[in-house]
């Protein structure tokens, strides 16, 4: 497998949450502490229901970025996930068009995909700083810290073609 596209071992969901007798016990009152040498590339689950890094076959349409308000996304494109091997997903998994092969065209709004990728993520974003640092809020734009799925697009199936409501009129 090409390195680039290999899954990034350091990524999870908060789908599912997996709780550790390993190491000193953590304080904590709301929802099972995990910790990040429990992660392993088998037993987290991303939003695809599939554990992170599993190469699936996924189909969608294509969405202009200006229709969400993500002003932390680099991507100009966004991808709705709607099916994922086959079977329709509960809720639609919105995802940036970012992370492709080279052999993967660009695609526009109101295409359908369909195509192989492996989910990934990372946690990341605005941390407030400790007062006695004495630092200023970062000046970036940032909706906050959290996992931030991604996909990695592996191949296509199909050439791209324009939704049915799009291209009639």
């Amino acid at each position: 497998m090409n390195s680039q596209l290999r899954p990034t071992l350091l990524t999870t969901a908060i789908l599912v949450l997996l709780s550790s007798n390993s190491g000193p016990a953590l304080e904590n009152a709301g929802p099972p502490l995990i910790r990040v040498q429990d992660f392993r590339d088998d037993n987290v689950i991303g939003y695809l229901g599939h554990p992170l890094g599993a190469v699936v076959r996924v189909t969608g349409v294509c969405l202009p970025m200006d229709s969400f308000r993500r002003k932390a996304q680099a991507a100009d494109k966004l991808l709705e996930i709607n099916t994922c091997n086959g079977r329709k997903l509960e809720q639609p998994f919105i995802v940036a068009f970012d992370r492709r092969s080279k052999e993967i065209p660009s695609i526009k709004p109101g295409e359908e995909f369909d195509y192989w990728v492996h989910e990934w993520g990372e946690f990341d974003g605005d941390v407030a700083s400790p007062a006695e640092l004495g630092l200023d809020e970062l000046d970036v734009a940032n909706d906050g810290f959290y996992y931030r799925p991604s996909i990695t697009i592996h191949k296509s199936n199909a050439s791209a073609t324009p939704r049915k409501a799009d291209s009639e009129g």
